[in-house]
C-alpha cells in the first residue's frame, strides 16, 4: 500500500502567507447548488475579518446570506490550506466583496512536488501513428496513459495536447514525454507510464496548478 502522500496539521490564516489578490476557492453551504467558485482576497483585520471577491453566483441556486457558512480552500507554496469560516455581510459599495469572519483554525496539507491525482481525460496522440488514449492519473512530472494498446513502445517519445479546466477556464497544456513502462490491463487494454520532458515554466506551473486544485476538491483522488 502506497504512503500517504499528503501529511496533515494545523496552521493559521497569517501563516499561509497569502498576498492580497491571491486566488482562494469558495464552497457554498449545501443548500446552494452549483459548485465552488473562485474569489481572491482583497484584505483582512487579524482577528476580525478578512474580505474577498464577491464569488461569480451566475447558475446557483441562491446567493449568500448573512451568517452562511462557507468552506475557503487555497495553496500556497508547497501546501493546501482549508478553513470554515461564516459570511459577516455583503458589501456593495464602491464594490461588491464578502467580509467573512477571521478563521479560528485553519488545516494545512503538505504535498508533495509529484503528488499524482486520478483524471479520465481523452487525448489525442501526435505523429504518423496518432492514436486516442486517456489520460488516467497527471502529476507535473508524468502521466499515465491507458488505451485498447500500447500508446508506445518503453522508450519512445509522444507528444499530445491535455485539455485542463483550471478554476472554471479551459486551457491546453502542451506535453511530450518519454514511455517509462507499459503493463496489461484486466480489461484488455494497456497501460503506459510517460516521464514529461523538461516542461517550459508556464506549462509546469498549469500542471502543478492542477494538480493542487484537484487535491483541493477531490482528496480522495490522490494516488
Amino acid at each position: 500500500m502506497a504512503s500517504n502522500p499528503i501529511e496533515s496539521s494545523t496552521s493559521t490564516f497569517l501563516g499561509m502567507g497569502l498576498k492580497v489578490g491571491d486566488r482562494m476557492q469558495l464552497d457554498p453551504p449545501a443548500k446552494i447548488t452549483g459548485g465552488a467558485r473562485v474569489v481572491r482576497l482583497v484584505g483582512y483585520t487579524e482577528d476580525r475579518s478578512l474580505l474577498v471577491s464577491m464569488p461569480d453566483e451566475k447558475n446557483w441556486s441562491g446567493s449568500l446570506i448573512e451568517g452562511d457558512t462557507v468552506l475557503i480552500r487555497t495553496f500556497s507554496g508547497r501546501k493546501a490550506f482549508s478553513f470554515n469560516t461564516r459570511v459577516l455581510r455583503r458589501a456593495v459599495s464602491p464594490y461588491e466583496y464578502l467580509h467573512l469572519e477571521f478563521p479560528s483554525a485553519v488545516s494545512s496539507r503538505r504535498i508533495r512536488r509529484a503528488e499524482r491525482v486520478r483524471t479520465d481525460i481523452a487525448v489525442q496522440l501526435k505523429g504518423a501513428d496518432a492514436r486516442a488514449v486517456r489520460v488516467t492519473n497527471l502529476s507535473a512530472t508524468g502521466a499515465e496513459l491507458r488505451g485498447s494498446a500500447a500508446a508506445g513502445e518503453v522508450g519512445e517519445t509522444l507528444s499530445f495536447t491535455l485539455p485542463l479546466k483550471l478554476h472554471f477556464v479551459d486551457i491546453e497544456v502542451q506535453c511530450e514525454g518519454t514511455v517509462r513502462n507499459a503493463h496489461s490491463l484486466p480489461d484488455g487494454g494497456v497501460a503506459c507510464g510517460v516521464e514529461f520532458a523538461e516542461l517550459d515554466n508556464q506549462s509546469w506551473i498549469m500542471l502543478r496548478s492542477y494538480v493542487y486544485q484537484h487535491l483541493l476538491d477531490s482528496p480522495s483522488g490522490r494516488v
